[in-house]
């Protein structure tokens, strides 16, 4: 869960990226930075490091990221070092991409399966769901082996849930309250 202190900086982030009218500029610095983090564990580790002067932390930020981002991104992350609230960056960034998408009408959906599911058939289910949602749709897809057969379609924090082991656990549950149901 993301703290009010990631939520807070990524607020103000956010409200730079409107006043500016450069959100989208913002948000690939944002995105960029956090492949970067995802792809170097070691600098996460070392921006923690209580033992590590933030000068020294200042000084590793500037010569990675100053001359390829904006002057709002590389401030955010010389205010954050020197607030230090280095534990919080990665949550700041996932918080602000998060207000990105509200601001944008884009909602994540990951669709689970035991096997690979052809992209007509994703473009049916997102079709649907941005009809039934009024929302635009970014889908992931995720291959889970426990499955055997059938889908799981996650939308926020609502999970549809059209698996053989789903569907056998609905039967297992109606049968205990002793109700008829529908398959």
């Amino acid at each position: 869960m993301v703290s009010l202190v990631a939520k807070r900086y990524a607020e103000a982030f956010f409200r730079v990226g409107l006043q500016n009218n450069n959100l989208d500029i913002l948000f690939d610095d944002v995105t960029g930075i956090q492949e970067v983090f995802r792809t170097n564990k070691v600098l996460d580790i070392t921006l923690k490091n209580p033992k590590i002067p933030s000068k020294c932390k200042l000084s590793l930020l500037k010569d990675l990221f100053q001359k390829n981002i904006s002057k709002e991104s590389f401030a955010l992350l010389m205010l954050v070092i020197k607030k230090s609230r280095q534990e919080f960056l990665l949550d700041i960034f996932e918080s602000f991409v998060k207000k990105c998408d509200e601001h944008r009408n884009i909602v994540d959906v990951i669709i689970s399966s035991a096997d690979d599911i052809d992209d007509e058939y994703i473009n049916t289910i997102k079709e649907n769901i941005e009809k039934n949602i009024n929302k635009s749709v970014r889908i992931e897809k995720v291959i889970d082996e426990q499955l055997i057969a059938g889908i799981k379609v996650k939308v926020d924090n609502v999970l549809l849930d059209r698996t053989l082991d789903g569907k056998i656990n609905r039967i297992s549950k109606a049968i205990v309250r002793k109700e008829a149901i529908w398959i």
